[in-house]
């Protein structure tokens, strides 16, 4: 599963400090009209075209006032030219009886820092009347990770409610002198002559559960890695990863996702490829997904078999 970006071309001095936008767990407590208002609006049947203004400005008054000096931080690190630029904005990514998955983008309003950004996920909950923000962020991600997030599907789940997969690239945006495109992940491209980036990504596919209590990550898995400083004139985008996976969904009768089938390739620098596949079950009374132990088949006695007659032919 591999998810396509596509950022600008920017430069940046070797010894830039570069931050990213930090992630959050925070759950904000919408005043009740705000909420309700939200409730309507995303409540069946769907109005078409694009979110009005005043679901919005609802949105983003309600914002933490860290992310947007969070944003800014960010922005500013990209030197004197975006110093000032950076913005706050919205999207919708899915809508559920009430409920909505979004995403809260920092950027930048400059031309050239075009499609350079990073994302927040967030929930909002008509039940509890709340916008919680999902921690995306891994033990391995460094202060210059940045986030983009898709939705990957709405999933049905036992005990939980409105839950979701999404799809989310993780790229350390470190790059030295020199320009540097990120024309896609585990794809680097630069200008001729000019340093190779020691830039790193990851493909994860990230499954929330959310139910009438809290909205929690049930399931985080990491479906492709690039490797530090692969090669931009590589033929193929597969060839430059260390670690791909595919994922296989199975469902129940009433169509509860039930068991996620991991298959995995590992090829670690100058080593041999190895194989794997991993297995998880979905527990409701944690929300979460855990590792399936494996089925010991009870053991089988040897048996004698009967002797073959004289004639050698077999009964029917």
């Amino acid at each position: 599963m591999l998810i396509a970006f596509t950022a600008a071309l920017w430069t940046l001095p070797a010894t830039a400090t570069i931050v990213n936008l930090s992630q959050s767990d925070q759950t904000i407590v919408l005043p009740p009209d705000d909420s309700h208002k939200l409730a309507g609006y995303f409540t069946p049947p769907y109005r078409p075209g694009p979110m009005p203004p005043q679901v919005n400005e609802i949105l983003l008054r309600n914002a933490p006032s860290e992310l947007r000096t969070a944003c800014a931080a960010m922005v500013d690190s990209w030197g004197p030219r975006a110093r000032g630029s950076e913005r706050v904005t919205v999207r919708i990514l899915a809508l559920a009886n009430g409920s909505a998955w979004t995403t809260y983008r920092c950027d930048s309003r400059l031309p050239q820092f075009a499609n350079i950004y990073s994302e927040r996920l967030a929930a909002f909950s008509a039940a509890r009347g709340t916008i919680q923000f999902i921690d995306l962020a891994a033990a391995e991600d460094t202060r210059t990770t940045l986030y983009h997030v898709g939705l990957a599907e709405t999933l049905k789940l036992l005990g939980a409610d409105n839950s979701a997969s999404f799809e989310v690239f993780a790229v350390n945006s470190n790059p030295l002198a020199g320009a540097t495109n990120y024309s896609s992940p585990g794809h680097l491209t630069g200008d001729s002559g000019s340093s190779k980036p020691h830039v790193s990504s990851e493909n994860r596919l990230v499954i929330v559960a959310n139910s009438a209590s809290a909205t929690t990550i049930a399931l985080t898995l990491v479906t492709a890695r690039v490797r530090p400083g692969a090669d931009s004139r590589e033929t193929s985008p597969g060839d430059s990863a260390e670690y791909r996976a595919q994922t296989r969904f199975d469902h129940d009768r009433a169509g509860h996702l039930t068991f996620v089938s991991v298959y995995h390739r590992d090829s670690p620098p100058g080593a041999r490829p190895h194989f794997g596949l991993t297995r998880y079950t979905w527990d409701a009374a944690t929300l979460t997904f855990v590792p399936a132990k494996p089925v010991r088949l009870p053991p089988v006695k040897p048996r004698r078999l009967p002797p073959v007659p004289h004639s050698g032919q077999l009964a029917n």
